[in-house]
């Protein structure tokens, strides 16, 4: 699977070296491009891409303006030939920000965060030559070999991928996934039975539960259990 891509500037020679960047990205594929931002919008409002490439300065509607005007905005990155807007750009949770004008190995650095970032609880993760997207709801748990991860989504295969597990951990975090072990990420939501050095999931895994971590595991079961009145 690829990443789906719009891409919007107003200068042809610009647009053009843009796409051919995309094209050139194996986890990447080019699902539109304009040198107006308007049409770009019209495109938008019946169809989704997963990743945009948005001048800001457009004469019609700005790169920012086209973003605040979508309800649910993809991931964006913004180039531009001013660096005034950097600043600007992260306001609306920007991706990044690529100042013209950008080489190549500058384009992937920005296109590669797309990668390994949740999105509506799914996440994109870079596995060997392919892009697969995985649901977050179907994961039990992360573990760390070394300078990889392996995502485990029983019954599907489990998938690797050249990520550190804090990375996953700060990212995660908020979809309910939670460090209990300096090898282990758990989604908490698998968790059927907790013994005293371990978290038994629902797929049966027993996932141990290490001794830095266990006292905020802990607090936090605590503060989701029911108690008595």
């Amino acid at each position: 699977m690829k990443l789906r891509c719009l891409a919007i500037d107003d200068e042809p020679l610009a647009l053009q070296q843009l796409c051919s960047y995309i094209e050139r990205s194996f986890f990447l594929e080019l699902s539109f491009s304009s040198t107006r931002s308007k049409e770009a919008l019209e495109f938008l409002e019946k169809n989704t891409v997963d990743l945009m490439f948005a001048d800001i300065e457009m004469p019609d509607l700005s790169g920012m303006d086209l973003v605040k005007a979508l309800k649910n905005p993809p991931q964006v990155i913004f180039t531009t030939a001013y660096e005034s807007y950097a600043v600007e750009s992260y306001r609306v949770n920007a991706l990044d920000y690529l100042l013209k004008p950008f080489s190549y190995a500058d384009f992937n650095q920005a296109a590669q965060k797309a990668l390994n970032r949740p999105v509506d609880n799914h996440i994109f993760v870079k596995s060997e030559y392919q892009v697969i997207n995985i649901d977050l709801s179907q994961v039990t748990y992360i573990e760390s070999m070394k300078d990889y991860v392996r995502i485990y989504r029983p019954p599907e295969r489990p998938v690797m991928t050249l990520a550190s597990l804090k990375s996953f951990e700060e990212r995660l975090r908020p979809h309910g996934f939670m460090r209990v072990h300096r090898s282990f990420l758990l989604n908490l939501n698998e968790i059927q039975r907790i013994e005293k050095s371990f978290a038994l999931l629902s797929d049966g895994k027993e996932v141990p539960i290490g001794d830095q971590f266990r006292e905020a595991f802990m607090e936090y079961i605590a503060a989701n259990s029911l108690k008595k009145k």
